[in-house]
């Protein structure tokens, strides 16, 4: 192969002219040409060259503003982000996210389960009857229960011990106030569901009368009867709201003329709020019976208020009666409540 390659012979042409700058006055530059030998005949196809020459494939540039090719392997060169248009499908594998139209009402909230309510105030036993959405379904219910108020006691006259008082001597004192009945308020009690419907009792407390006269100067009914109990039972319910106890008696002018007692406000089961007490009643004076103590205030079951003792004979005052209690379910997640 040297042989064949010693038969070229490769000279130095004369220079290409190069114009360097501008104008008449530009220098030339010369730059040295390749010239073949037109007598040395050209190698054949035949000649064995080196075949492992690596191939270089040209790098494609792009062209920034001003002219200046960027290097695709410059990790500081600008590329421009161009924005999807409005509403464009997601890229596959990119979280997609619905759009609501405009003006699209917003999606509805689920239902509460329904509530039904029953409320009783007259004294006595009421049923109340809950069918259940399935056996496996159960319901709750908010309980409210409050016991009767106690009565107020009696205000007596200015004798009192059977032995005619003196003129100008001291009236009766005030009876005591019955005490209010007591409060159980829970939220959301389990009610287990079954295949039948269930009962729930509920009794209504009524409210204590009160203090009377009769019987002599031991005055036996002179006390304010306590006030009922207000109870739920069934299917594993137990509650009480205790009934508020009666107010005392005064005494009677001739045996000291001292206001009675108020009686104590009503206890519950479980724990839950427990009723006022009544108030005590004022002591007689000469001429004037004692006022009667005030009954425990509440919204439900209040006590009654004490007689007002008496300024001469006969004028005996009885003591009020009581509130009755009350009672209040609302159930939920049932299918039917009837009472």
């Amino acid at each position: 192969m040297l042989t064949r390659i010693s038969r070229w012979r490769i000279a130095v042409a004369a220079a290409v002219s190069l114009t360097v700058g501008c104008g008449p006055a530009a220098a030339k530059a010369t730059a040295p040409q390749l010239a073949i030998d037109s007598n040395t005949p050209p190698p054949s196809s035949s000649d064995s060259f080196p075949t492992d020459v690596p191939t270089v494939s040209p790098t494609p540039t792009t062209a920034l503003p001003g002219g200046t090719a960027a290097d695709p392997n410059d990790a500081t060169a600008d590329s421009p982000t161009v924005a999807p248009p409005p509403n464009a499908p997601a890229a596959p594998g990119a979280p997609a996210h619905a759009v609501a139209p405009p003006g699209a009402a917003p999606p509805a909230l689920a239902a509460p389960a329904p509530c039904s309510t029953v409320t009783l105030s007259s004294p006595g036993v009421h049923t109340v009857t809950v069918t259940f959405v399935s056996p496996s379904t159960p319901a709750s219910v908010n309980v409210l229960l409050v016991g009767a108020g106690g009565g107020g006691g009696r205000g007596p006259g200015p004798g009192g011990t059977g032995v005619p008082p003196a003129p100008g001597g001291s009236g009766g004192g005030g009876g005591g106030g019955g005490g209010a009945g007591g409060t159980v308020d829970r939220k959301a009690e389990s009610l287990p569901a079954t295949s039948g419907p269930v009962q729930l009792t509920v009794s209504v407390g009524k409210g204590g009368a009160g203090g009377f006269g009769g019987g002599g100067p031991a005055m036996p009914n002179a006390r304010g009867i306590d006030g009922q109990p207000t109870t739920l039972r069934g299917d594993g319910l137990t509650m009480t709201g205790g009934g508020g106890a009666g107010g005392a008696g005064g005494q009677g002018g001739v045996a000291g003329a001292g206001g009675g007692a108020g009686g104590a406000g009503g206890s519950t089961s479980p724990s839950g709020t427990t009723g006022a007490g009544g108030k005590p009643g004022a002591h007689g004076t000469p001429g004037h019976g004692g006022t009667g103590g005030a009954g425990g205030s509440a919204a439900h079951g209040s006590g009654g208020a004490g007689g007002t003792g008496g300024a001469a004979p006969g004028g005996a005052m009885d003591g009020a009666a009581g509130a009755d209690g009350f009672a209040s379910l609302t159930v939920c997640s049932a299918a039917k409540v009837t009472a």
